[in-house]
């Protein structure tokens, strides 16, 4: 059989396409959509609240197979969610572990709790790259995330796209490189661009290690169009090593050209 076909009736409508999405009414459809490297270039759309109960989750997206297709929540909730990566090796971590070109939309992740002994763990997406795109979305509750490096409340690791409209109040710890919203920003071509604006972070940042800012623990751009404008962070942050600040933890600038 081929490898791209999706039957029908694993949702509960829908074609995938634009302007026909696949409509996500339960826990085991939505499981669905991370288990079949056919739905990472399809569009989704939820048709109510969906409460796991606790349960773990499957990421949608890795580095493997990023997804790149649209996922519109339509307001509403993914309630009590488990995220698990258990092997050191395990990189970007999140509901949506890698997203490259494509956007997640209008959805809040309500008491999350995303965990991982590896690096570029974030609440609702491990890396983002390309041309994608977060916009509203929000982290909420009682939400938790922890990693090793590079470990956000929001996202893990921001290499281009653009989030705007979003938030959390997820307490975030790990060892270095630790952030209230992302753990690590970075930009490291001049034809890249990534941009964040109307964000925040209300989430706790501990650090065993060093680097923890209350929004961003590591902020890299070689590019004159970076910037994260409108945003904020509240939360308490707490290192046992070095730079801890209420915002960003480091920056490195070099053209001198970012806005924040």
């Amino acid at each position: 059989q081929d490898a791209s076909y999706v039957p029908a009736s694993v949702f509960a409508g829908g074609s995938g396409t634009q302007n026909d999405p696949y409509l996500v009414t339960t826990s085991a459809q939505y499981n669905r959509i991370g288990q079949v490297a056919a739905h990472m270039n399809k569009y989704f759309k939820l048709t109510g609240n969906i409460d796991f109960g606790g349960a773990t989750v499957g990421m949608i997206g890795d580095d493997g197979e990023p997804y790149t297709g649209t996922f519109d929540g339509q307001g509403y909730k993914i309630q009590n969610a488990v995220v698990k990566g258990d092997h050191p090796l395990a990189g970007h971590i999140g509901v949506f572990g890698y997203v490259s070109g494509g956007t997640v939309k209008n959805v809040v992740f309500e008491n999350l709790a995303v965990s991982s002994s590896g690096d570029y763990v974030g609440g609702a997406v491990g890396a983002l790259t390309g041309s994608g795109v977060i916009s509203q979305v929000g982290v909420s509750g009682t939400s938790s995330v922890s990693g090793r490096d590079y470990v956000g409340g929001f996202i893990g690791n921001v290499n281009s796209g653009t989030i705007e409209k979003s938030y959390t109040v997820a307490n975030v710890s790990g060892r270095s490189n630790i952030g209230g919203f992302a753990g690590y920003l970075r930009n490291g071509h001049v034809s890249v661009t990534f941009g964040v604006s109307d964000t925040y972070a209300r989430g706790s940042v501990t650090a065993s290690g060093d680097y923890a800012g209350g929004y961003a623990g590591y902020y890299m751009s070689d590019s004159n169009t970076s910037w994260i404008t409108r945003s904020y962070a509240s939360g308490v942050v707490t290192s046992a090593g070095v730079n801890a600040f209420g915002f960003m933890a480091y920056l490195q600038d070099g053209n001198n050209a970012s806005t924040i």
